[in-house]
């Protein structure tokens, strides 16, 4: 297990963020309460991505 702190996560996916965000993830940074083990965590909605994935691979003509 990695031990690492919620500012750490937080920077880690400051660092990310423009590139998620110009993916079209659309995402969310949430905290946990404040104590001994305090969590943190991202929801992604990957919908969008798949969806415009979904539809190169679909309209891509094959052998290119």
């Amino acid at each position: 297990m990695m031990d690492l702190d919620r500012n750490d996560f937080a920077d880690a996916v400051s660092a990310r963020a423009a590139q998620w965000n110009s993916a079209g993830v659309r995402w969310e940074l949430h905290y946990g309460p404040l104590r001994d083990k305090s969590a943190a965590w991202i929801a992604a909605d990957l919908n969008a991505c798949l969806d415009e994935l979904t539809d190169r691979l679909t309209s891509t003509p094959t052998g290119t």
